[in-house]
């Protein structure tokens, strides 16, 4: 199997397995790398996300400690295939969504990617960290840039409320149970390219 241009963790029976990118380049704090739109006929381009595509079906097949002796759910199969098939009309960072919501139909929070450190499809980040308090979403942390959004709550991106961003990115995210949505939705939220996906209309 070729090395992949991102990180894969695929859930196992005792452990995690991490497939590292071996062409991808270390972001230091807020994710700054930015999506290379190539153009959409670039032939090597759709055969590298097409094979990208089929390492992650065959990597889930040989290792996940469910699938390996059992099928594969028909909806990451569907899914995949689907994929597969739009990688010249979408741009790079959409791809990462996309293998990522392959990857969600698993329903094992251990089974996700990292869209950090390649060459291309790298995620850019905004520049906080957010927290789901008991109470509401926070900002916990920001940049210098950002100090002053410390403490702020928020509650809409682009006018569409968090409450129903959660929801149109449950979807897409490697979840077993509410706990783990809480979790992991407020990082979700700070990658333009997720909240695109779940459409909010951000550059």
């Amino acid at each position: 199997m070729r090395k992949l241009r991102y990180t894969f963790v695929v859930g196992m029976s005792a452990a995690m397995l991490a497939v590292q990118a071996s062409q991808g380049q270390s972001l230091r704090g807020a994710a700054r790398a930015e999506s290379i739109k190539a153009p959409r006929t670039d032939t090597a381009r759709i055969a590298g996300w097409r094979s990208d595509v089929d390492s992650l079906v065959a990597l889930v097949r040989g290792i996940h400690w469910r699938f390996r002796d059992a099928p594969l759910p028909a909806e990451f199969t569907q899914r995949a295939r689907r994929l597969r098939a739009d990688v010249p009309s979408l741009e790079d960072d959409r791809i990462v969504v996309e293998l990522q919501a392959v990857l969600a139909t698993l329903h094992d929070g251990h089974s996700l990617l990292y869209p950090f450190g390649m060459r291309r499809g790298g995620l850019s980040r905004l520049p906080i960290a957010l927290y789901a308090f008991d109470d509401g979403l926070a900002v916990i942390a920001a940049d210098s840039a950002h100090a002053a959004l410390i403490g702020r709550r928020v509650y809409r991106i682009e006018g569409v409320p968090v409450t129903e961003l959660v929801v149109r990115l449950t979807p897409l995210l490697s979840l077993e149970n509410a706990a783990q949505l809480r979790w992991a939705f407020p990082t979700y939220l700070t990658f333009p390219a997720f909240l695109r996906a779940a459409g909010v209309a951000v550059s």
